[in-house]
């Protein structure tokens, strides 16, 4: 059977042979992989790239200068980190572009996503990470997504509405996570009963609700999951309901903010702190300063407390958008 390669195909593979760094050559493989068609035909092919890509993930994990360099690492930033979740085409790269004005590749054909790509969504007045990380698929998935997947603090996983078959897609994308060791939950306090398995927040998008049809594959699949699973139908091409995802992505992170004021002088609020929901007066003073708990003496709630201004003692449970003065 012949291999009858795109033209696409052939440009990416012409890219790899002019390459000279390991992460252009991997971004060309990974092209190359995401555009070759998939028969009989390129079974060698296919095997070929999977053990050159093979290959150039063993060289990036070598050690040099006694440390292991992570090529594809993302150290948490903001309120809290999101992980975005999906097949390949499902709208992730679209939906980041839109929220972060991060620079995600977007195109029509899968797996353009070729590495984490970070992105600071505004909320109020707090930051938080967005994380574009590439498809999973069980066709092809790159050997470091469980990982980043497993340390973020939730997940946003889309499903594509418009798609032939997007209820296959939420049961492939479960049973993937799954052989991740990776539990979707609505809250994120959640503990597993497996060994090794994490529970993670999550939040799942239906998007493209925009496209004709999509609404009835979104109402057959929230039928199926709505009560064990957070969702919510969204576009990320006309913006609907984006505002909406941001609000519920804050709460699913279970943080709130805390704003602090100085003893004794007029409110000049700056950025709030952001704390776990739960946090007491003493936890939003230890993540102040550490030497603020043995010296606190009392401090003073505007918010939740029953007037401005009450005295409150250490173990005064706080709320969103509570203001605090501390007495030391």
């Amino acid at each position: 059977m012949p291999a009858n390669l795109p033209q696409q195909y052939l440009k990416a593979e012409e890219r790899y042979r002019h390459a000279r760094t390991p992460e252009e050559k991997m971004a060309c493989l990974e092209e190359m992989w995401a555009l070759l068609p998939k028969h009989k035909g390129t079974d060698k092919l296919q095997a070929k790239l999977k053990k050159m890509m093979s290959r150039l993930r063993i060289g990036a994990g070598e050690k040099k200068g006694g440390a292991r360099k992570d090529l594809f690492w993302v150290p948490k930033e903001g309120a809290g980190q999101v992980a975005l979740v999906g097949p390949p085409n499902a709208g992730k790269s679209k939906l980041i572009s839109t929220l972060t004005k991060a620079e995600s590749e977007v195109a029509t054909y899968p797996f353009t996503t070729r590495k984490p790509i970070p992105g600071m969504l505004h909320y109020k007045d707090i930051q938080i990470q967005l994380l574009d990380i590439p498809a999973v698929s069980i066709h092809f998935q790159e050997y470091w997504i469980p990982q980043l997947i497993r340390n973020a603090d939730a997940l946003l996983v889309m499903i594509d509405m418009a798609s032939e078959d997007p209820l296959g897609q939420m049961e492939e994308l479960l049973e993937e996570l799954k052989g991740m060791r990776v539990k979707p939950v609505k809250e994120r306090d959640i503990e597993s009963d497996q060994p090794a398995e994490v529970c993670k927040a999550t939040l799942i998008a239906g998007n493209k609700i925009d496209v004709a049809g999509a609404d009835e594959n979104y109402k057959t699949i929230e039928e199926l999951y709505g009560t064990e699973y957070n969702m919510m139908p969204v576009s990320c091409e006309t913006s609907f309901n984006l505002d909406a995802l941001s609000n519920s992505l804050f709460r699913i992170l279970d943080i709130i903010r805390v704003y602090t004021k100085p003893a004794g002088k007029k409110m000049d609020l700056g950025p709030p702190y952001t704390i776990r929901s739960g946090a007491t007066i003493l936890d939003m003073a230890e993540q102040i300063h550490k030497d603020f708990v043995a010296k606190m003496k009392y401090a003073r709630v505007w918010g939740s407390a029953q007037f401005d201004g009450q005295q409150v003692q250490r173990d005064y449970v706080l709320s969103d958008g509570d203001i605090i003065e501390i007495h030391l």
